[in-house]
């Protein structure tokens, strides 16, 4: 009988569906007289694990309070509750998170690096480029004059194998604006002589208004202007233009129309793309030497 009442105690620890599997040697009934699993003989409890991850002894009221639950139980059933209640937490906070993150994410700082083009700026599809540059060669003031000045532009683009170039200087004097000599035509969309055609300006009226997409910084060759010579302070090549960012002539500042080496003129900056690429310089000293702007007809 004590081996019947042992065999049914190991059942019912196995519960229904057998998690725990309890062993005992019956080979030896005489130990345990006082009725309980572990007595004096060699019907030890040898095993209490079923496939979970290891239950301890349960207690007086039936509950499993082992070690390891304590610390989180890994076993089967428990996997399978994490993942339902993980997935009903993710779509949960989804559509909470989603109003706070977005204003946040809007409004985060910029790290990225400007690359020259301002976003701002519509979008431009390049159409009949007109090249522009500005010259390696300076130049005095004195003895410049538009026609002069129009011919050294011609003659550098010559020497980079440009074919009948035409050119014209961005060069006012007293009389003749640069806006009003320079011919130009719609579409067309002002670009570098550097080997990408970096884009200056999306047509005529652009390169009239401001900002430029890119400063015009790059000589006949598509190398980078040098800063010298400079002036105002400007760590800047300097450039004679005696206009302003409109096209219009900047009356008193042309050197008496590129005639004299006395008083002052308006000179630009070529690394600039705001009004500071045509009249960086307010007052740059006629006895001084600069470089021109070319502008492809």
């Amino acid at each position: 009988m004590r081996g019947l009442r042992l065999l049914f105690a190991a059942v019912s620890l196995a519960g229904p569906c057998g998690c725990g599997l309890v062993g005992f040697d019956l080979s030896d009934y005489g130990g345990g007289d006082d009725g309980t699993l572990d007595g004096g003989g060699s019907g030890d409890v040898v095993a209490l694990d079923g496939p979970g991850s290891g239950d301890g002894p349960q207690g007086a009221d039936g509950a499993e309070d082992g070690g390891a639950d304590a610390g989180g139980d890994t076993g089967g059933a428990d996997v399978v509750q994490d993942v339902a209640t993980d997935g009903r937490d993710a779509r949960t906070d989804a559509p909470a998170d989603a109003p706070v993150d977005a204003p946040v994410d809007a409004t985060g700082t910029d790290t990225g690096t400007d690359t020259g083009t301002d976003s701002a700026l519509p979008p431009c599809t390049i159409v009949a480029k007109k090249r522009v540059f500005v010259s390696s060669t300076t130049y005095g003031a004195a003895g410049l004059s538009l026609t002069t000045a129009d011919m050294h532009c011609n003659d550098l683009a010559l020497n980079q194998g440009i074919i009948e170039p035409s050119f014209k200087a961005w060069l006012s004097d007293e009389t003749t604006s640069a806006g009003s000599r320079i011919t130009h035509t719609t579409p067309a969309s002002y670009v570098l002589m550097d080997v990408s055609s970096t884009l200056v300006a999306c047509g005529w009226s652009e390169l009239l208004a401001l900002p430029h997409r890119h400063g015009i910084d790059r000589d006949e060759s598509g190398a980078l202007a040098p800063t010298t010579p400079s002036c105002g302070g400007a760590t800047d090549r300097a450039v004679w233009t005696g206009t302003n960012a409109d096209g219009s002539i900047v009356a008193g500042k042309t050197c008496a129309s590129w005639t004299s080496g006395a008083g002052t003129a308006v000179m630009g900056l070529a690394r600039s793309s705001d009004a500071s690429w045509s009249t960086g310089c307010g007052a740059a000293a006629c006895s001084g030497t600069g470089a021109i702007y070319c502008i492809e007809q």
